[in-house]
């Protein structure tokens, strides 16, 4: 019994130290290899787990079923969980069920590197980013077109109220956030980044082993596109298949998305600045003696003749946010063609705000 006391944790971070040579991993012997040989669930007795604290336990509980074992050359370590195990042992329970990983003459490094990675590293590996994409778009979809109740699915009980039934949308990417461990910001972005690709699109992106580094850099480039098709008139499969195309050229060529910048910014008053510098440009020109590309608000549109819900006006003034975002860090963008592009995205903004107005007109009436 007491060499069973002698592997208790008499506190959070606190270890009794076991008889010299007994039960410690080597120092450094195969430090750093990875090859746990079999993953079993076991019944063991609580007083028999020792806490491995040379990386601190986690500040929040985890959220395996079971604490997590490793198993080295018949003694057993808790790189997670160990809140359980302490429990069992204050119950006088004499077995507790445990997920235990078998480690053969496990290190001390390599059990700190095998902590670290229950909070860092999915079991099943880490995904490409266009699977993050197009994994959150399925999900997304799937919870927007279901029946069901939101409060049922994210863990730790239901600690909603009623403003998360209301924006079902808004709900929905929350929902992702806290099941997925990502924020909401990111959630948004795979949505963005999701939008207008088909599924054909998105796996030559996964195949292809496409970055978030890609997407980041091409987003101003598909904005600037989404905007002109819309305004040309063109149907939802057209844009579809138009901005999948252009994605899929510019993950293939970087060069592409240089160019494709250089066309849908730059107009051709500011290329013909560029080459001749030494011309004067007008000293006042009129707004409509320019040709701005993609000006998504003229200032004369009367939104009122075409409403949209609150979850469109987010969505609009996000992906505009974003493009603002996208512009200002994007360095191979001369400072004209970046003026001409946040000034639209700008005027974009002015226009979601009168468009917030024409919603809220009607709710003061009511009242």
């Amino acid at each position: 019994m007491d060499a069973q006391k002698d592997k208790i944790q008499l506190s959070p971070g606190e270890l009794k130290n076991p008889p010299e040579g007994e039960g410690q991993p080597p120092a450094e012997e195969n430090a750093g290899c990875f090859r746990i040989t079999s993953a079993t669930y076991d019944d063991l007795d609580p007083r028999d787990i020792r806490p491995f604290t040379v990386i601190p336990d986690y500040s929040d509980h985890t959220l395996s079923q079971y604490p997590l074992v490793v198993e080295s050359d018949g003694i057993y370590y808790c790189i997670d969980g160990w809140e359980m195990i302490q429990r069992a042992i204050g119950e006088g329970k004499d077995t507790i069920t445990c997920d235990v990983s078998h480690v053969p003459g496990c290190s001390e490094t390599e059990l700190s590197i095998l902590k670290v990675a229950t909070r860092t590293m999915p079991r099943g590996g880490i995904a490409r980013y266009p699977e993050l994409i197009r994994n959150a778009r399925i999900l997304f979809n799937m919870l927007l077109s279901s029946k069901e109740d939101l409060v049922v699915f994210p863990h730790g009980g239901d600690r909603r109220g009623e403003d998360f039934k209301k924006n079902r949308e808004n709900s929905i990417r929350q929902l992702l956030a806290e099941r997925l461990g990502k924020s909401t910001t990111t959630i948004s972005f795979y949505l963005s980044y999701g939008e207008y690709l088909t599924d054909d699109a998105l796996g030559i992106l996964v195949q292809s082993g496409a970055k978030k580094e890609f997407f980041e850099e091409a987003q101003m480039v598909k904005g600037r596109m989404l905007a002109d098709l819309k305004s040309s008139g063109a149907t939802e499969a057209d844009i579809r298949t138009q901005i999948s195309e252009a994605m899929i050229r510019m993950n293939a060529n970087p060069e592409e998305i240089k160019n494709l910048k250089e066309d849908l910014i730059y107009s051709s008053e500011e290329r013909g600045e560029a080459e001749e510098e030494s011309s004067p440009a007008p000293p006042h020109p009129k707004k409509e003696d320019r040709e701005i590309p993609f000006d998504h608000w003229s200032g004369d549109q009367d939104w009122s003749e075409d409403p949209q819900s609150e979850d469109d006006i987010r969505r609009d003034g996000s992906n505009i946010a974003q493009r603002i975002k996208a512009a200002f860090e994007d360095k191979g963008l001369a400072l004209p063609a970046l003026k001409t592009a946040v000034t639209q995205d700008i005027q974009g903004l002015l226009a979601t705000l009168r468009r917030m107005d024409e919603l809220e007109i009607p709710k003061k009436e009511e009242d």
